[in-house]
């Protein structure tokens, strides 16, 4: 075995210094192998010493490698390059494309996943706590009873919360909609963050509902409308119509716990939430609408956390009927939930399956373009072959030749990426909270990624020069050899398998495209537009003034000549607003059930072009007098398994009878099943 290995590591030393250093090394190891016969101590084993013979044979072959002659090489390889500039050109921008595209995604993942959030403090002692049922497993938020208690495990030092909400910020002409979070007053502290400037919201901001309408700005709304003063701070600003005091500015990058969705501007204490059509949510255990984010408490690890959110669960469940059957889930760290991590994993998975492949499609063509070059350089090699050089010499040529082109292609790929950070937000289905611009980790996969273009396209003419003989090279004039023509053609077999591969990829893609555009959602999408009104956030709207306001919305849409129908819902399919309540058949409050709660007005059921199956639809503004409602055949199912839903009651804290029985629709995402759901009327808000 030792003798096997250095021959095998004979093969680095050049030519004409291999046998004696061969001999010199073999005898080396029968030496070792006498010795330790002999019954020496203390020496290697004869493997691990021959072992040795590999790092030597290297450093043998590359100890005359001086500084003169590497840039002998770059100055020889940048004058071959400088006499064909057309070729130039086109093979690095060739190869432009494909590491550019490829350090791209890579940024888009780098600022999903591999970047630590901006602004908080060791996040990887955060963990996203939620709530899920055995029979129906998801990823949910929980109500404002049930996140105080979840804040009572021992495993955390701290919980917060925290949902997305809809504001209008200033007055007449300056008025604009924006997106912000309603948060407790522990929020930045379990986080860890520190303002730019003033304070952050305290508990003390949070403690009773209206108390203190007080407002922490984000960084990039203090430098968009306020111009980055921090004489800000201390100001009163309008927002939804009533006064808040600014009392600080989050620091710079920082969106909160989450890397999808718009990046919330401003952050308000939960204590302002509005309430749902005039009802305040913090005593409901059965209104679920906040996120929940805690810190691990200083030697409790993830194991000993989720352990703790069993007996979590069953004293959730002890404390409200509302929670029968729940499941309290914790995931490490912040930015996406499991599902939205497994979602963004799989498309840049995805994402980088393509551009690899684009990447491999052109280092071979590269690959190609130098073999066929090669061609043409002959006559230069056989001439230096002969001259004396040896074959580790022209094989460092053509790579150093190869390593220059690779510069070129990586430096034309830089715009690509810098520009990474608009482009890809721009191409990716989810909108990006967080920045994917270019960091010092995606400019290392940038070299990274030129330098392994550099061996993959640089091996093909450099074994093929090296590996002929002299005599063959000077005698072969116009003649291709077979060898090179076989790698040429096995480069050309490639370039198109890999193209092949690529088309088949899109065409699948294409093909699931259409099937979205076949898929049977349970209503009819054509010719559908859906427009999003929020009278909450503008504060100049209370519940009647409100429902006056969408009334005559209704009825002067309605005789639009270009509209057939319209109608009001505060949730629409597939587009977003989605909520959910709790309910159970009158008298079997064990089948309780959190199901979409969808509140519409009249003609819903005709606009979207949902099939009813049995009863009636549901009118509004005036035209059900009764308390009655329409579900879907998911939820009938499970409350009134073979039984006809109509004239069935729901105890939804006040009793509705069944009036209507509509198809199932799917409403959050068309490769999620229906859910159960429960269609009210506005007259019974």
């Amino acid at each position: 075995m030792a003798r096997w290995i250095v021959t095998l590591a004979s093969g680095l030393v050049p030519r004409e210094r291999r046998e004696e250093w061969r001999e010199e090394w073999t005898a080396e190891v029968e030496a070792l192998v006498r010795a330790r016969a002999g019954g020496a101590r203390g020496l290697p084993s004869v493997v691990g010493f021959a072992v040795g013979a590999l790092p030597h044979g290297l450093w043998v072959r590359v100890e005359g490698w001086t500084m003169e002659s590497v840039f002998q090489d770059v100055r020889f390889g940048w004058r071959v390059l400088r006499r064909a500039p057309v070729f130039t050109l086109v093979a690095a921008g060739t190869l432009a494309l494909g590491i550019g595209a490829n350090a791209s995604i890579f940024s888009l993942v780098n600022g999903l996943v591999l970047r630590a959030p901006a602004g908080i403090e060791a996040p990887d002692r955060l963990v996203q706590v939620a709530r899920s049922y055995t029979d129906d497993p998801r990823w949910d938020n929980f109500s404002w009873p049930a996140m105080q208690l979840i804040g009572s495990a021992e495993s955390f030092s701290g919980t917060a919360g925290y949902t997305r909400e809809g504001f209008v910020l200033g007055d007449g002409p300056e008025a604009e909609s924006i997106t912000g979070l309603l948060v407790t007053g522990n929020y930045f502290e379990v986080l860890g963050v520190e303002p730019a400037a003033g304070r952050l919201l305290q508990p003390e901001d949070d403690l009773r509902p209206g108390e203190h309408p007080v407002v922490v700005l984000s960084h990039g709304l203090w430098t968009r409308r306020f111009g980055g003063d921090p004489a800000v701070v201390g100001t009163t600003v309008s927002i939804g119509a009533a006064p808040y005091d600014v009392v600080g500015v989050a620091p710079l990058g920082f969106t909160g716990a989450e890397s999808i969705g718009s990046p919330p501007e401003l952050f308000v204490p939960t204590m302002q939430h509005p309430g749902y059509f005039g009802v305040l949510p913090f005593d409901q255990w059965g209104t679920s609408w906040i996120e929940v984010v805690s810190r691990l408490e200083d030697g409790v690890e993830l194991p000993a956390a989720r352990a703790e959110m069993e007996v979590m669960a069953t004293r959730l469940r002890a404390a409200s009927e509302s929670n029968e059957n729940i499941l309290v889930l914790l995931t490490e760290g912040v930015g996406l939930d499991p599902e939205g991590r497994a979602e963004a994993r799989q498309l840049s998975l995805l994402l980088l399956l393509i551009v690899g492949l684009v990447f491999l499609i052109t280092c071979t063509n590269v690959a190609n373009l130098l073999l066929a070059k090669a061609s043409g350089r002959r006559g230069e090699v056989g001439l230096r072959l002969a001259l004396g050089a040896g074959r580790g010499r022209l094989v460092r040529q053509w790579l150093t030749e190869s390593a220059l082109l690779a510069v070129m292609a990586t430096l034309l790929a830089l715009p690509l990426v810098l520009g990474a950070g608009r482009l890809v937000p721009a191409v990716f289905p989810y909108t990006i909270s967080v920045s994917v611009a270019p960091d010092a980790r995606v400019f290392a996969f940038l070299a990274v990624t030129g330098g392994v273009a550099a061996v993959l396209f640089g091996l093909a003419p450099a074994w093929s020069t090296s590996n002929r003989r002299v005599s063959a090279t000077l005698k072969e004039g116009a003649h291709v050899g077979r060898s090179r023509t076989r790698l040429r053609d096995a480069l050309i077999v490639s370039q198109l398998g890999l193209s092949l591969g690529l088309l088949s990829g899109a065409a699948l893609l294409g093909r699931s495209v259409l099937n979205v555009g076949q898929a049977e959602p349970g209503f009819d999408a054509h010719g559908v537009t859906v427009g999003m009104i929020d009278l909450q956030s503008s504060g100049r709207y209370d519940r009647d003034s409100g429902r006056r306001f969408l009334e005559e919305l209704q009825r002067e849409a309605s005789a639009l000549p270009e509209i057939r129908s319209v109608s009001l819902a505060n949730q629409a399919p597939i587009a977003g607003g989605h909520a959910s309540a709790s309910a159970s058949p009158v008298g079997r409050p064990e089948v309780s059930y959190e199901a979409e709660y969808i509140i519409v007005g009249p003609d819903y059921f005709e606009s979207l072009g949902v099939p009813l199956l049995a009863g009636r639809a549901l009118g509004g503004f005036g035209d059900e007098p009764e308390r009655v409602v329409v579900v879907n055949e998911a939820l009938a199912e499970l409350f009134w398994p073979g039984e006809d839903p109509i004239g069935q009651e729901i105890d939804r804290g006040d009793t509705y009878r069944v009036v209507g029985l509509a198809a199932d629709v799917q409403m959050r995402s068309l490769r999620s099943r229906a859910r159960p759901a429960i269609y009210h009327s506005f007259d019974h808000l």
